[in-house]
């Protein structure tokens, strides 16, 4: 097995865990590439959605960091 997949498989352990104990994937220094996945796994579509939302209200344009948060 790479390194790049056993990291993976736990990684997704590891966050699935968290989230089954009520934690979050995410902390106060945001998610970055490699956690945005778990991410869209764990939290509730509303959630997203109004993340999502916020975004657009300062960023109409989507033109800051497109693609690096929230799936957008």
């Amino acid at each position: 097995m790479t390194w790049e997949k056993e990291l993976k498989e736990n990684l997704s352990v590891l966050y699935s865990k968290a989230h089954e104990l009520g934690g979050l994937v995410s902390g106060e220094h945001g998610i970055g590439l490699s956690k945005q996945k778990y991410l869209l796994e764990t939290t509730p579509a509303v959630n997203i959605a109004l993340m999502r939302n916020i975004k657009k209200a300062f960023d109409q344009k989507l033109i800051l960091n497109p693609g690096m948060s929230y799936g957008a």
